[in-house]
C-alpha cells in the first residue's frame, strides 16, 4: 500500500501559466482502502478536487490502473443558480499476461510519458489527443 498522506503531488504552476489558482502545495489524503485498490483525495478548495484511484485486478490477465479524477461544483451554464459537478478523467492501465513483467514493460511505461510529456512545444502531443487527432 501506498503511505497516507500520499507524497504525489501536482504541479501548480509551469512557466507560463498557473494551472490551479490559489492552490497549495499538499499530499494526496486516503479516502478510501480496499483489498485491491485505494483513493487518494487533493483538495483545491472546498468545490475543487482531485482523486487519485490506484487499483489492481488479479484474473487471467493482471491489470494495474492509476487513475486521476478531477472534480469540480460549476454554476450551471444553462440554469446559473443551480451548480452542477464538472468532471474529468485520465488514467493508465498495464495489462500483462501472468507469465510477469519484464524490462520491456517499464520501457513502454516510460515511452509513453515521452510522448505524451516532452515535446518540442508544451503539451503539444496532449493537445492533439485532445484535439481528436489519431
Amino acid at each position: 500500500m501506498f503511505p497516507d498522506p500520499n507524497p504525489v503531488t501536482f504541479v501548480l504552476a509551469t512557466s507560463t501559466a498557473t494551472i490551479f489558482a490559489g492552490a497549495t502545495n499538499q499530499d494526496f489524503v486516503c479516502t478510501g482502502r480496499g483489498p485491491t485498490s485505494s483513493t487518494y483525495r487533493y483538495t483545491i478548495s472546498d468545490s475543487h478536487f482531485i482523486d487519485m484511484t490506484i487499483g489492481h485486478q488479479y484474473g487471467k490477465r493482471n491489470r494495474y490502473t492509476v487513475r486521476f479524477t478531477e472534480s469540480e461544483l460549476v454554476a450551471d451554464p444553462i440554469n446559473p443558480s443551480v451548480n452542477s459537478l464538472k468532471t474529468s478523467t485520465a488514467y493508465v492501465v498495464v495489462d500483462r499476461s501472468l507469465l510477469g513483467a519484464g524490462t520491456n514493460q517499464t520501457k513502454l511505461l516510460n515511452a509513453l510519458g515521452v510522448f505524451l510529456l516532452t515535446t518540442t512545444t508544451e503539451d503539444a502531443s496532449m493537445v492533439a489527443v485532445l484535439n481528436g487527432e489519431t
